[in-house]
């Protein structure tokens, strides 16, 4: 990775790890969605690689007695989805700024910044700019599921080949 911005010792060594295998997993499904392009589904902004989802933000900034916080989860929802998606390096330009996120707001919003930084990598390094998409589940498809679909993908164009070789 590009950056230093999480903490040193075993837990930071682990949490590189971990950001850097998430990152391999995006990068391979990426990778199949381009060779076949059956896989590929736009279907919403949530699709688009670096993209933050707003609900996250929403989330992250209830407080039942603060009547300002869908303001502050717009205003925050604007700073970092603008970060993530005219990155260039899909790393933020201020890391102190992330880290008191994740301090004031908590690990899961973090997590989701921390995820659009990474779909903006992928999506730079490979020219691919929409996330694997499980239609029926109207959410991110896994690896695992993206694969199962290249299976069919593949066992179809096979079937097809052999029937019109007959």
């Amino acid at each position: 990775m590009e950056g230093k911005i999480f903490n040193g010792g075993a837990v930071g060594i682990l949490e590189e790890l971990i950001e850097s295998a998430e990152e391999e997993v995006l990068l391979a499904s990426c990778r199949l969605i381009k060779l076949y392009p059956e896989l590929e589904h736009c279907v919403g902004l949530e699709t688009i690689m670096g993209c933050l989802p707003f609900e996250k933000f929403v989330e992250a900034c209830k407080d039942p007695q603060d009547e300002t916080n869908e303001m502050r989860a717009k205003t925050l929802y604007k700073i970092w989805n603008r970060q993530t998606a005219s990155s260039s390096t899909g790393f933020p330009y201020d890391v102190q700024q992330l880290l008191i996120v994740k301090s004031n707001y908590g690990d899961h919003l973090y997590e989701t910044i921390l995820k659009g930084f990474r779909e903006a990598r992928v999506a730079l390094k490979i020219g691919y700019y929409v996330k694997p998409w499980n239609l029926e589940a109207s959410r991110e498809a896994s690896l695992q599921e993206t694969v199962d679909k290249v299976r069919t993908i593949a066992h179809r164009r096979r079937r097809n080949v052999i029937s019109r070789d007959d």
